[in-house]
């Protein structure tokens, strides 16, 4: 378990993975719209034809801590991974 004070050794806060033409822009765009709603932020990607594959995700890991993602093929299992990463 993490201990209370002291600081994630990985963290990801609101981390989005979009795509589709003009990705960034258009989930800004979308934020800015309907007022940082995840839901409605995705809801409207969709019907401009993008993906959102990875909607506002945030979570932290301590350090020792085991952490899993977990999820079918696909379904931005590895693209959260990879946001972690970087």
């Amino acid at each position: 378990m993490s201990q209370p004070n002291s600081s994630p050794a990985v963290s990801c806060k609101g981390v989005w993975q979009v795509y589709g033409p003009n990705a960034r822009k258009e989930l800004r765009r979308a934020l800015l719209e309907t007022g940082n709603d995840a839901l409605a932020a995705a809801a409207l990607l969709r019907q401009r034809g993008l993906v959102p594959a990875i909607q506002n995700v945030s979570f932290e890991v301590a350090e020792g801590e085991v952490f899993v993602i977990m999820g079918l093929s696909g379904s931005g299992t590895f693209a959260a991974f990879r946001s972690a990463a970087i």
